[in-house]
C-alpha cells in the first residue's frame, strides 16, 4: 500500500470514527444538574392561633440542588432539593409566647426566641423556560418548615419561588433574582403556624 493511499484510508477512518462518536456523545450544552446558592432578606411571622402574630424582619440563605429530567424546545424540568435557613427578631415573641395559652390542650407548648431561627427543608419540581438570554425558574416543593431554636416547632411546609436567571449558556454562571414563599400547611401543632416570604438574590451553576 502507498503511503498516500494510506493515509487517505487512515483520513477517512478518522472522519467516519468521530462522526460516530459525536453522534453517540451527548451535547455539550444539555445541563444534566445545577446548585443555586442565594441569599434571603424578608418578613417572617409565627402566628399563635386565636392570640395574635409575631411578625418580624428576616434574613438567611438558600441552596437548591437538581436534578434535570426533561428537556424540550426552550423548557427543561427535573426534581430539586432546597434548604433555607433565617432568622427574624420580634421583641414580643418570647413574652407572646410564655403568655400563650392553648387553645388545643392536647398539644405541646413551645417558647419561642426573640430572634427566631427558621428552616426549611423541601423536595419537589422545577420547571425553567428560556427566553433568549433570561430564564424563567418556578420550583415548587413540599417538607418541613419550622422553628430551629430549643423548644423546636416543626410542621408540613410549603416551598414556591417564582424568579429569573441572566444568561443564555446553560452551563455557565447565572446570576439570579426572585421571590420565595415558604409556608406551613400540616396540623402537626395547630396551635402555631408560620410562614416566610422573601426577596432572593445569588447565582446558579449549571453542569
Amino acid at each position: 500500500m502507498r503511503p498516500l493511499q494510506f493515509l487517505i484510508i487512515l483520513l477517512l477512518h478518522s472522519i467516519i470514527f468521530n462522526t460516530v462518536i459525536a453522534q453517540t456523545s451527548v451535547p455539550i450544552d444539555k445541563p444534566r444538574a445545577f446548585i443555586s446558592i442565594n441569599g434571603t432578606i424578608g418578613w417572617h411571622t409565627i402566628k399563635f392561633k386565636n392570640f395574635g402574630q409575631s411578625p418580624g424582619a428576616s434574613f438567611g440563605f438558600s441552596v437548591s440542588l437538581g436534578i434535570y429530567a426533561v428537556e424540550k424546545d426552550n423548557y427543561r424540568g427535573g426534581l430539586h432539593f432546597t434548604l433555607v435557613e433565617g432568622a427574624s427578631r420580634n421583641t414580643k415573641r418570647r413574652q407572646m409566647s410564655e403568655e400563650f395559652e392553648l387553645p388545643n390542650t392536647n398539644f405541646d407548648k413551645h417558647l419561642m426566641f426573640n430572634f427566631a431561627q427558621f428552616r426549611s427543608g423541601n423536595f419537589g419540581w422545577f420547571n425553567e423556560y428560556q427566553l433568549a438570554n433570561i430564564t424563567v425558574i418556578h420550583r415548587l416543593g413540599v417538607g418541613i418548615f419550622g422553628t430551629t431554636e430549643l423548644d423546636q416547632l416543626y410542621d408540613l411546609g410549603l416551598h414556591n419561588t417564582l424568579g429569573l436567571a441572566f444568561g443564555e449558556n446553560p452551563l455557565q454562571f447565572k446570576w439570579y433574582v426572585g421571590v420565595a414563599h415558604d409556608a406551613q400547611v400540616g396540623t402537626g401543632n395547630p396551635n402555631y403556624s408560620m410562614d416566610n416570604i422573601g426577596l432572593v438574590f445569588g447565582g446558579s451553576r449549571a453542569f
